[in-house]
């Protein structure tokens, strides 16, 4: 009789038994595709912390860039004024000289 019964509605008792099996499959399943979704968007975290670190590396590194370059100007305007006054002092004395009548 149990046999009979199957045999004439196996398709419903698939059905009824298949979706028992999903739902309680459905439990573990979802909280799987959780965990991966959570260290999908760990993964991402990662990414855009090294994408941020490596533009601050870049954008710091451009400063120092630029701090360099004006220290290197301002050693060279340093080396010119020093030049100038020598120059001047040079000047200064010539011009006393010819004032006095040495030369």
């Amino acid at each position: 009789m149990l046999g009979q019964f199957l045999l004439e509605n196996w398709q419903g008792v698939a059905m009824i038994i298949g979706g028992v099996v999903a739902w309680f499959f459905k439990i573990p399943l979802s909280k799987w595709v959780l965990r991966q979704s959570q260290a999908d968007v760990r993964a991402t975290e990662v990414n855009t912390d090294t994408n941020t670190i490596n533009n601050l590396e870049k954008g710091l590194n451009i400063y120092i860039a630029i701090i360099d370059n004006i220290e290197k100007q301002l050693r060279e305007k340093d080396e010119k004024i020093e030049e100038l006054k020598l120059e001047i002092e040079e000047l200064r004395t010539r011009l006393n000289n010819h004032l006095n009548g040495k030369i």
